[in-house]
Parts: structure tokens; sequence; C-alpha cells
């Protein structure tokens, strides 16, 4: 009786169900940080190009100190036609049209709020499975595999996986669907502001 849950979540006005949206990006959303793996999923976006479909581009949304970095290496892997950057996107209604165009949001390291932004335009999340000395932010618990999103555990993985959700957009509707069925029904910031408000009346 005395205790109260506010799960911690990112308020996204605009929340949509974007699933069933024509589909034509991997995309990742963030902070470029090291620890985020951006640059890995540049190097395996090169080594699957030839095997999804020919318009499909990787879009980076964010800015941070390795962004001249991950430039560098898209110049090197002769990938400027095939990855886009956005810099920093803080307009939910820019945001909206990003998100909706993704098979999946990707994030081959650390992944924290940017799994519930996500989840909020029905986006699947593609992410690791952590191990020491890795460790996710605790939103990493909403994801739950081929329900909501993959979690891989080898580069190799990653590959398969960036493969089959490019060519199956079923597949990414459907983990789409189940992601923001979880936003809408459990992660609102409502709902987090019930539990805090529940806390205090009583």
């Amino acid at each position: 009786d005395k205790l109260f849950v506010a799960d911690n979540t990112i308020h996204v006005p605009n929340y949509l169900d974007c699933s069933g949206h024509t589909k034509s990006n991997l995309l990742f959303v963030g902070t470029l940080q090291k620890r985020k793996k951006i640059d890995l999923l540049v190097e395996i976006f090169s080594r699957i190009r030839e095997k999804v479909p020919e318009n499909v581009r990787l879009e980076i949304v964010g800015d941070g100190h390795i962004r001249n970095f991950l430039h560098e290496k898209v110049r090197e892997l002769n990938l400027k036609e095939k990855v886009v950057f956005h810099g920093r996107v803080n307009q939910h209604n820019l945001l909206v049209k990003i998100f909706s165009r993704a098979y999946a949001y990707v994030s081959p390291g650390h992944v924290g709020l940017g799994l519930l932004h996500s989840f909020a335009y029905g986006i699947p999340v593609i992410t690791v499975q952590p191990e020491e000395p890795l460790r996710h932010a605790p939103e990493f618990q909403n994801l739950k595999h081929r329900v909501n999103g993959l979690i891989y555990k080898s580069e190799r993985e990653l590959e398969e996986m960036l493969i089959e959700i490019c060519n199956a957009p079923r597949l990414s509707a459907t983990l789409g669907q189940n992601a923001y069925r979880l936003y809408s029904s459990e992660k609102t910031l409502e709902i987090m502001l019930g539990g805090f408000r529940k806390a205090i009346e009583s």
C-alpha cells in the first residue's frame, strides 16, 4: 500500500502509430557518442547495402563529439549517397516524419530513452544484448525480442537482422505496432505523472 511506481519515460506530445507507413530508412537518433557505437552501424550498413532495397538509407539525427569522425567514416566507405546526417532536430513535427519512414531504430551500443522515443512513433528498436562492461539504461527492460524489437549478440546477427527487417516490411510493422501499443498504454508522460500523483495524494 505504500509503494508507487512512476516509470521513467520521454514526453512525445505527437505520439503516433507510424508502423504502417512506407519505410525507407534505418535510423539512429541521439547524442553522437562513442558508447553508442554508431560507427559500427555505419560499417555494417556498408556491408549490407547490396542486400537491402536500393532506396534504403541510413539516417542519423543528433550531434556530438564523434560527428566529424562519423562523416569521415562515411566518406571512406563511399556511403555519401546512402547516409543522411540531419544534425540536431528538436521539432516534434520534423522528428515524426523521420521516424515514420524507419524500418527500425538501431543503436549498436548503449540505449536509453531513445528506445521509448521510437516506441512512441511505432518504430521497433534493434540493439545488443548487454554484457559487462556495457550496461543499457533501465528503459531497455521495455524491449522484448521479436515482440517490439530485436536483440542481437554478435555483429553477424546484427547484419542478418538488418537485412531481414529491411526485406520484411510486415515484420517491421508488427514489431512497431506492439512498440506503440506499449508506449501509448503504459509509458506516456501522463501515466508517469500518475504514479507521482498517487504517492502524493495517498
